[in-house]
């Protein structure tokens, strides 16, 4: 089972962790959610899919960050909506972790693969679970995530939130309808 060690180093990576280092204009711009310089650098040949540290194209940065417009921008414009970054992250994953209900909502009205999971077997609906955030919860939940997804040690959304005092978290849970007889890997 993974511990709070787990958690806490997937939210350093997360919110700490600054993605500057080795980013393209194109990333920087859909950080800022600058769609008016996202347009101009396609138009002037960025390369849409390209990647930087942790394998994150410009859509997985601006999902991080829930840039909607940008979101909206980069996908009119071509951008692979479930490319998997390092661990398998996609830009759903992302942006249930920045709990921006319109940026989950565009990524999954563009077509986003709803339960996609990462190399822990994790849906969105987990790392929303993660970070906290029960509008993200609630996007998701009534785009039809499996809300008894389970991920490779067992554990659903609910597992995660209670594990970690997401009281809000659960709630949107339950009354989305999660089960409450669900068991993890551990029993």
């Amino acid at each position: 089972m993974r511990n709070m060690l787990y958690f806490i180093s997937l939210s350093l990576m997360l919110i700490i962790t600054p993605l500057s280092l080795s980013a393209t204009p194109l990333h920087d711009a859909a950080r800022q959610g600058d769609v008016g310089e996202i347009e101009r650098l396609l138009d002037a040949g960025a390369k849409i899919q390209a990647r930087i540290e942790r394998g994150y194209t410009a859509l997985h940065v601006a999902a991080r960050y829930g840039q909607t417009e940008a979101i909206t921008a980069l996908t009119a414009a071509g951008a692979k909506l479930n490319i998997k970054a390092r661990g398998g992250i996609t830009a759903l994953h992302l942006a249930a972790w920045s709990g921006n209900p319109e940026a989950i909502t565009a990524l999954l009205d563009a077509g986003a693969m709803l339960d996609a999971v990462d190399n822990d077997g994790d849906t969105a609906l987990h790392w929303a679970a993660w970070s906290g955030n029960p509008e993200a919860i609630t996007a998701l939940a009534e785009a039809g995530a499996k809300l008894d997804a389970v991920d490779n040690d067992g554990d659903t959304a609910l597992h995660v939130a209670a594990r970690l005092g997401q009281t809000e978290v659960i709630t949107a849970l339950l009354d989305a309808g999660a089960k409450l007889d669900a068991v993890d890997n551990d029993g």
